[in-house]
């Protein structure tokens, strides 16, 4: 490690101290599942109108300690020489990012390292950048200026509450907060490549399943929990147990879906910065179907549907409250390309619980990048998922299969197109279809209950309606 040049000196605030111009600045996150620790370290390089300089850094555990220090001074003089403090600070954050090894409470020795965190409005650091944008764009997530571009009363109330549950969702599971800037981490505002960064230690874990589980005696695990954490904080206790880590297959499914909601709530408030017209925030069109002949004709297809060994569950109480028509203009697109030369196109039901209908709204379906049997909806492999039962579709609505049911008493579900091709009918379990197939039925009495209709491509499906359902 290379060694410092200048000696640091405790300051007792974040005040500038007539440094007024913050030239370089860097904020670092350390979570340490095995030791408890959740630190931070913010480095800037300030100036004064005098042409001296100083590395000034904030550093501590967050919400429990905070130290603020300066190096101001080489050879008993004030620093007019910028290289001096560039070095200096390359030389501090290059230490961080590359770690040292400690041990863990454990015993076991490992490496700890920082990761930088992109935040562009944050909330340590000196008074010169707190709360400072040094990116030219904000990011909000002003939901009431999407809610109001939408003019029939019940579009707008479905929306604001798919953007009311998508916050809760992600405020429950993360320490993020919702503020005038958008989701924050305890160090500031995310940002959207923030929120790309958060998937590669995801993907990684990914990659180290076995047999759906993760060994947490691997130092990659612990490593990549370690950066993950780092990156999307999440509300531990006193203590950080094993049951906190990503450890299995079900954990691991479950950050990738809240990172999906996280990013559509970034990238949409992101949007309304950069757009006169609001409604292309969300970037959907939706309004309430009027036309009675569709509205009778796709009532009776989900009543209809509903399979009879789902008639003692709650779902059998569901009715219809809402139909919105809904198009996403670039997903529609595709489609049409794709259904013209696969064929074969079914109407079939997808359900999703309500913090995730803000996303598929924005982005449409996608094919999840974390699969296994196990992991509710997934039993033929990584594909999209459709079925002509509605009830069977509900039950994924309701939070039925995931133990977990919604905050509101509604529920939803999409009425979706799927160019099934040729597909391969099947009563056995498959992880995709044959060569020479394009989708795979899978009908019921052999591994499913009920029918159920896969597609492997995310251009096989579109979206033609959002169905509001409640008991």
């Amino acid at each position: 490690m290379a060694e410092k040049l200048l000696k640091a000196s405790k300051v007792s605030s974040y005040s500038n101290n007539g440094f007024t111009e913050t030239t370089k600045h860097k904020v670092a996150f350390c979570s340490n599942v095995c030791g408890n620790n959740n630190k931070f370290y913010s480095i800037e390089i300030q100036k004064n109108s005098s042409g001296e300089f100083r590395v000034f850094t904030h550093y501590g555990r967050l919400g429990k300690t905070d130290t603020y220090e300066s190096r101001e001074i080489y050879e008993n003089k004030p620093i007019t020489d910028q290289s001096l403090v560039e070095k200096e600070f390359d030389t501090i954050l290059n230490s961080k990012l590359k770690g040292k090894k400690i041990k863990d409470d454990d015993g076991q020795e490992r490496i700890e390292k920082y990761e930088l965190v992109d935040v562009f409005a944050p909330t340590v650091g000196s008074e010169n950048v707190r709360g400072k944008s040094v990116k030219t764009v904000e990011v909000k997530l002003a939901k009431k200026d999407v809610v109001s571009s939408y003019s029939h009363p019940e579009v707008s109330r479905i929306i604001k509450q798919v953007i009311d549950e998508n916050i809760h969702n992600v405020s429950s599971l993360t320490s993020l907060k919702l503020t005038s800037n958008g989701f924050e981490t305890p160090l500031g505002p995310v940002t959207k490549e923030h929120v790309q960064k958060a998937r590669e230690p995801l993907e990684i874990l990914k990659n180290l399943l076995v047999d759906d589980k993760l060994n947490p005696e691997l130092t990659s695990v612990k490593e990549n929990n370690n950066k993950y954490f780092s990156l999307i904080p999440h509300p531990f206790g006193h203590k950080i147990t094993r049951d906190d880590w990503i450890l299995s297959v079900e954990k691991l499914s479950d950050e990738f879906e809240m990172l999906d909601n996280l990013e559509s709530a970034v990238s949409m408030g992101a949007a309304l910065n950069n757009s006169a017209q609001q409604k292309s925030a969300l970037g959907t069109d939706i309004d309430l179907l009027e036309d009675k002949y569709e509205l009778d004709r796709i009532e009776n297809y989900i009543n209809n549907s509903k399979a009879s060994n789902h008639r003692n569950l709650d779902v059998w109480k569901y009715n219809v409250k809402n139909i919105f028509k809904m198009q996403i203009p670039s997903e529609r697109q595709k489609f049409e390309k794709v259904s013209k030369k696969y064929g074969n196109v079914k109407e079939l039901f997808h359900g999703s619980r309500n913090c995730n209908i803000l996303s598929i709204i924005k982005n449409g379906l996608i094919i999840p990048p974390c699969n296994a049997a196990g992991v509710t909806g997934r039993l033929f492999g990584n594909a999209i998922y459709g079925a002509n039962n509605s009830s069977k579709s509900l039950n994924y609505s309701t939070g039925w299969w995931a133990k977990s049911k919604n905050r509101h008493n509604n529920a939803f579900l999409f009425l979706v197109m799927f160019a099934m091709g040729k597909e391969y009918v099947t009563k056995t379990q498959v992880s995709k279809p044959p060569s020479g197939y394009d989708s795979v039925w899978a009908q019921r009495g052999g591994s499913v209950q009920n029918d159920e209709f896969m597609v492997y491509k995310p251009e096989q499906t579109s979206i033609s309606y959002l169905i509001e359902m409640k008991s």
